[in-house]
């Protein structure tokens, strides 16, 4: 099948969950290398049009993209994880908490940048209180 970048972005956030890097810079250079031969295109296009007076209005997703991995805006895991999660989104990739499985809602470029956190991206330790569990259920189910 076709190499899918997002799925090495998703592992290395996973990493850079566990060990921190010392500045979200490090995680916005690491993605720009990772998703480059997809994105970086797309932008010199537009960049170009733009310096023509084309388009001046517009990009195309991979451009605005590109442009959004270089903000300082993006520092959390979460921001980064929902970026990878909307490049996988527009190139029919599947990335995410499980194979194929994708958090929802999908966030926008403007969600991510203000910080309209997804809560199944957020960090969460699997609960092991079944394990625990005389009957194996918890709550009392």
């Amino acid at each position: 099948g076709q190499w899918n970048p997002a799925e090495l972005a998703w592992e290395y956030l996973h990493f850079a969950g566990k060990y921190p890097p010392p500045s979200p810079l490090y995680v916005r250079k690491h993605l720009r290398w990772i998703f480059r031969e997809l994105l970086q295109p797309a932008h010199v296009e537009a960049y170009q049009g733009w310096l023509q007076g084309i388009n001046t209005d517009e990009a195309d997703w991979r451009a605005r993209a590109w442009t959004f991995l270089e903000q300082p805006y993006l520092k959390e895991l979460w921001q980064f994880r929902a970026l990878v999660q909307l490049v996988a989104h527009h190139n029919q990739w599947p990335v995410g908490l499980e194979a194929g499985q994708e958090c929802s809602p999908l966030l926008s470029f403007r969600e991510i940048r203000v910080g309209a956190e997804c809560e199944k991206l957020a960090e969460e330790e699997p609960s092991v209180e079944w394990l625990f569990a005389e009957d194996g259920l918890v709550g009392g189910c």
